[in-house]
């Protein structure tokens, strides 16, 4: 399937193979890849893209290979977000979660988080 054939849905998509320098394995990525509208306003948007682009001025798309499309929303197992930084030392932390209530959580037991992740109440509308 190419990527101008494509009709809009979801689909799973995969980096084409590569072996970094140095290892033996091939490597693969899997991403997601969703398509909106048709012809001219075709939009394509990958992974947690919000902008979208036509598939003829995303040239990176060439390197991917359609592995199929989702038939409805795929099922999730074992979801995880992770958030990394680095402290004052060059450290790397990294804290995993596996709900929006524990990052919630996190937010409120580290408020210093806050700031450097952008993250903005909502206002309460009466």
């Amino acid at each position: 399937m190419k990527l101008d054939e494509l009709t809009p849905g979801l689909y799973k998509i995969r980096l084409a193979e590569y072996t970094p320098i140095g290892l033996r394995k091939k490597r693969t990525s899997i991403h997601l890849l969703r398509v909106e509208g048709s012809g001219a306003k075709c939009k394509c948007y990958l992974d947690h893209d919000t902008l979208g682009e036509h598939p003829s001025k995303v040239s990176y798309l060439s390197e991917y290979e359609i592995l199929g499309k989702y038939d409805g929303p795929p099922q999730v197992n074992r979801p995880s977000i992770s958030i990394s930084f680095f402290d004052n030392d060059g450290s790397e932390i990294q804290l995993t979660m596996h709900d929006f209530w524990q990052v919630r959580n996190m937010l409120d037991a580290m408020p210093w988080l806050k700031k450097p992740l952008g993250f903005t109440p909502r206002k309460n509308i009466p």
